[in-house]
């Protein structure tokens, strides 16, 4: 009689196995499909930062005046120790 429970046993094993390792390949396709699909068009970054920004709009502080950064001298002098 202990043999029909460990065959019951390792036939669920098995097939509780080959669920489990279909849903992660089926997982892992979509996931890849996804990377593929966005990584080929060129408005999905457009799509993400529209989308931050429409998330972010309440909290993010005004714009400010650009600000002007400093502008190196025009005359450069060549000093020459001896």
């Amino acid at each position: 009689m202990q043999r029909a429970f460990d065959r019951l046993d390792r036939q669920e094993n098995q097939s509780q196995w080959k669920w489990t390792a279909g849903f992660t390949a089926a997982c892992w396709f979509l996931i890849l499909a996804l990377i593929v699909l966005t990584s080929n068009s060129s408005t999905v970054s457009t799509w993400i930062s529209d989308a931050a920004q429409a998330e972010f709009a309440g909290t993010m502080a005004p714009e400010q005046a650009p600000v002007q950064t400093a502008q190196p001298a025009k005359h450069i002098q060549t000093v020459r120790v001896y």
